[in-house]
């Protein structure tokens, strides 16, 4: 099981991503054997390091840190500035997309300022 967390500034409705932490495999494999759950999740980790990297604006997003286990499958990207909303809300619907579709293999979960919510809400496109 793939277990996202997705960390908030802010309270909702006005909330705005700030990282993104993605932790164990999941395990859910296809024709050929290719885990193509594993590979989007892992692609949608590394579209946003990308993303933060070299795209964003750096007078914008100040600060980016990333730290990768060296367990498969875990990696944490947490990000200062508020330059990388459309990146950051495109990759955590991307992952609650996934996981909607893969319940079984992948979860999401919503942390608002360091107190864990559970996310309920459905996958919306």
């Amino acid at each position: 099981m793939t277990k996202v967390r997705v960390f908030y500034a802010g309270s909702p409705p006005d909330a705005w991503v700030q990282g993104i932490e993605c932790r164990g495999h999941a395990g859910g494999t296809r024709d050929g054997g290719a885990d193509l759950i594993c590979a989007s999740v892992s692609l949608c980790m590394e579209m946003l390091e990308e993303g933060l990297r070299h795209v964003a604006d750096p007078d914008v997003v100040t600060s980016v840190w990333i730290c990768e286990s060296r367990n498969p499958g875990e990696k944490a990207i947490h990000w200062e500035g508020d330059g990388a909303e459309v990146l950051a809300e495109t990759v955590a619907a991307t992952l609650r997309n996934i996981a909607a579709a893969n319940p079984q293999n992948v979860s999401v979960e919503d942390v608002f300022n360091g107190e864990d919510k559970k996310d309920e809400k459905v996958a919306e496109s």
